[in-house]
Parts: C-alpha cells; structure tokens; sequence
C-alpha cells in the first residue's frame, strides 16, 4: 500500500505525563489518652515506637533550591548526598519552577514579573534569578546525571504551569523522561551524523517507534529504507513502514538538494515533502519552525535538530522534531477543533540504525549470547581446530603441544551485558549442555563494569576427546547471571 499523504496515513506524536505518588508508612498508628472524654477539647496524640516502623525504600527525599550557587555537578557536594540516600530528588523546586525556562535554563526575569500579585512566589524566583544566572542557567541534564551519580535516586520533575506555555511544558516533560543523565555521543558519531540530511534516505536506515493513540498506548512501528527504484528518470527511496500489527505502507520519496525531498503519490504526482534549506518552502507538507541546538533521546545526545509543524485538512496539526543525521525523532499529532479536539497520536524513537550502520539500541538491560553459526560441521571438520601445534623444534620435550593431525573443534561465542544495573552481578555462567541434559562446559565469566555494554568472546569445546567431535544433536548454549536475575540461550545444531 502506497501513502499519499504523511500525516493522513501517519500523524502519531507522542503524550507523556508525570505522575506523583505518595508513600505511605502502613504500620503507624495514633494512640488517643484514655483520659480524654468525648467533650474535652485537647486530645492527646502518642505514637507507637516499638517495634520500629519500617519505611517504605526510597521514602526519603529532597527538593531542589535555585537559591544557592553550588553546582549539581560538584563533587563534595554529591558525596554529601550519597550520605544521605535520597529516594528521590525534585527539580528545579516548587516555587522556583513558576518562573523557571526549561530551555534555557534560566529564571525569566519577566515571568517574574508577572508573578507579582503572589509576593511571596514573586520574592523568592526573584532572589534565585540572579544566581541562577550567574551559573549560566541550571541544566537539567547536570541534574539527571546527580540523581544517578547518588545512587540512582528518582526525579520528581515540577512543570511551570504559571508563566510557561503548555505546550512548552508538555516539551519539558518528554525531554525529562528521556534525558535521564544519557551521555553525549563520542565526536566521530557526532560527526558522522553531522554530514547527513534532517531527513535520511539510505538505503539500510532503520528505526524503531513508540505508538500511542487513543486506542492504544504502547504499540510498536519499523521504518527503513528497503530499496531504490527509478521512475520516469527519477531515483527514488522507498521507505517500507510496517506496524502496528499486520500493517505495511511504502513511502517513495526522491531528493532534489540535501534538504529538499518529494514524496511521490499515488496518482504518480510529485509533492513537495520538506525543504529545510533554511527557508520556507510553500506547499510543503513539513514547515520548519525552529532549530535546536541539542537533543536528547532515550540512547544519546545529539548535536543540531530542526523542529517542524504540519497542518493536514485545517483540523490535524502535527509537530515534531527531526535530528541532522539520525531523521525524526519525536512527534504530537493533536485536533484543533471539536468535541473530539485534543491529542490523537504519537510516536517517538527507540532505536535506529543510520549513516551507513551506526546503531543506537535501545537502552534496555539485557544478556547477550551469540555463537559463530547455529549450524556447526563437526564431522566434516568444518569448525575451527583448537588444537595447539607445534611451533619449534624442541616442542615435543615440552608438554602443551598436541600431536600432527588432532582434531580439536571448538566454536567462538560471544557473551555481553547490556544497559546493566549499577550493583548487579556482573558475573555469567555460561554452559553449553547436550541434548540428554548433560553439562559439557561450564564457565562462570566476570564482566567489567562499563554502564553500556560489557563483552567478552570464549571458546566452546565441542569435542569429548582428542579427535572426538559431539556426536549431532540439537545442544543448548546458555548464560544466565550468578544472582539470577537474567538468562539467555540459543539451540546450536551440530553435525
């Protein structure tokens, strides 16, 4: 099925919320004096202390203050509140957000001004303003990075909803949930994705979106682009879009400038798609209303975005964001007008692969177990010889060295940790098991401790003896971590 029409076929932002919730102590309890009556006007409030009441993890917290001048990344200052194990951490504050910029990171002094009826609010986002100021604005993303570096203390986020606009804060809270203390990425990807299009068309693209509707929250849709075609002299990527469920679309699109893209339709007219050249571009299905200088997804920070809008039958108005280099990122789909007027559809990206094979994952904790092939020769003497020849003259005085002609298979697997909880065991148990049940290897591997990915590569021996290759049968490969908490496996066919 061909589209005709972006956001007709596929108008899907996304809608994020905060939620607060409360913490409760289940096991205190009020004592009254028996020697209050029913008339008495004082009551008399004892609380039991023994046996002590234990509190629910993560109960204790604190909240931001835009009055002072340390910085969230000040070391001493994180090691006092790693003393103090905050469950949770608040920002920027409760008062000081009501004239809080997200953006910019700064106190408007003009919103400030408006705050005036409310003096007490009014004096204290005018005492932080120039302190805040000074530091050159108060950055969330320092912040996300304090939370973690406490012991991965929760964020609770305070939305301006005083003097920002709604839709500003509706920004505020996507980006909060996204930029979760996410690190830049290295200068080589950087710039890699710099050389590239708003909008990217080669062949091999691939990204993964979050759907939500007013169906469903939570669905799941493939971009990527399969293949060129040629057409009337024209070159044209072809985008296949499958999802959710049985879904499939194809979007054809040819680009004339590095910026300027058609989208072919299915009456075989060419449409203006998006030009962002810097200039608007009448008729064009994307305008562009803005540049941003950083954004942050859910896998990296990402230099140079471009942010767009997109009117469709007078009611729809999409906007979203596209990234120099990676392509669209985010994007809200809303009816303007009606009893059904308010958010229909979004989407945001999870994972891509772009720039000829530059792949950002999803940020998702995981044990990762590969094998060289799934299908291993053992017979045939396919597989390569772990046999140790020997290399000098003298080798045969000196034990280690097999004898000419030993036959030793084994194969390369490939063991890794993912995104992996701070505190967990790092420690897999790796076991290559027969198909009687019987365990043939078995090897417990300590992984370092990189927060993205650990990998280390072992041998597995698939032999029972010198010249003695498993007999064939369906065998397991499997890693599981020491604590548990995660496991993996594949079936590998030997031969």
């Amino acid at each position: 099925m061909n589209c005709t029409n972006w956001s007709k076929c596929f108008a899907i932002p996304l809608a994020l919320g905060l939620c607060l919730g409360t913490l409760c102590v289940p096991k205190a309890r009020a004592q009254v004096s028996p020697n209050a009556t029913s008339n008495s006007p004082t009551v008399s409030v004892n609380f039991v202390t023994t046996p002590a009441t234990p509190l629910n993890p993560g109960f204790n917290g604190f909240n931001g203050n835009m009055k002072n001048a340390v910085e969230y990344y000040d070391a001493n200052f994180q090691r006092f509140l790693i003393a103090l194990s905050p469950g949770w951490l608040r920002f920027p504050g409760g008062t000081d957000s009501e004239a809080f910029n997200w953006a910019s990171g700064e106190i408007v002094s003009a919103w400030v001004d408006r705050l005036a009826a409310k003096q007490y609010t009014h004096d204290i986002n005018a005492a932080a303003q120039p302190i805040v100021a000074g530091k050159g604005g108060a950055s969330f993303s320092d912040f996300a990075a304090l939370a973690a570096n406490v012991g991965g203390a929760k964020i609770i986020v305070s939305i301006n909803a005083y003097t920002d606009t709604p839709q500003s804060a509706q920004a505020f809270a996507r980006y909060a949930l996204l930029a979760s203390a996410l690190p830049a990425q290295s200068p080589a990807v950087n710039a890699a994705l710099a050389t590239g299009s708003y909008f990217p068309l080669d062949v091999g693209d691939r990204w993964v979106y979050r759907i939500d509707d007013r169906m469903v929250t939570g669905s799941y849709q493939t971009w990527r682009v399969d293949r060129t075609e040629t057409q009337n002299g024209l070159t044209y990527s072809v985008v296949a879009i499958e999802g959710p469920g049985s879904l499939y679309y194809e979007y054809w699109f040819t680009r004339t400038g590095p910026e300027r893209i058609y989208l072919l339709s299915g009456d075989g007219q060419l449409h203006l798609f998006c030009d962002f050249s810097g200039q608007q571009a009448a008729g064009a299905e994307l305008q562009p209303t803005g540049n941003v200088a950083e954004w942050k997804t859910s896998f990296g920070t990402f230099q140079d975005a471009v942010t767009y809008s997109n009117l469709t039958g007078g009611l729809i108005l999409e906007n979203g964001t596209l990234v120099r280099g990676m392509g669209l990122v985010t994007s809200t789909a809303t009816m303007l007008s009606g009893s059904s007027g308010g958010f229909t559809q979004g989407r945001t990206l999870v994972e891509a692969t772009v720039a000829g094979g530059i792949h950002f994952p999803a940020p998702v904790p995981s044990v990762q177990l590969g094998m060289e092939s799934l299908s291993l020769d053992v017979s045939g003497q396919k597989v390569t010889n772990c046999a140790v020849p020997c290399y000098f003259v003298a080798c045969g005085l000196v034990p280690g060295a097999d004898p000419p002609g030993t036959y030793k298979p084994c194969a390369q697997a490939r063991v890794g940790l993912a995104n992996w909880p701070a505190g967990a065991s790092r420690a897999v148990r790796v076991q290559f098991v027969a198909p009687d049940g019987t365990t043939l290897f078995d090897q417990t591997l300590n992984l370092d401790g990189s927060p993205t990915e650990s990998v280390t590569f072992i041998q597995v021996p698939l032999y029972s003896a010198p010249n003695q290759g498993l007999p064939p049968g369906l065998y397991q490969l499997l890693a599981k971590t020491a604590d548990g908490a995660a496991q993996s496996a594949l079936a590998v066919q030997i031969q």
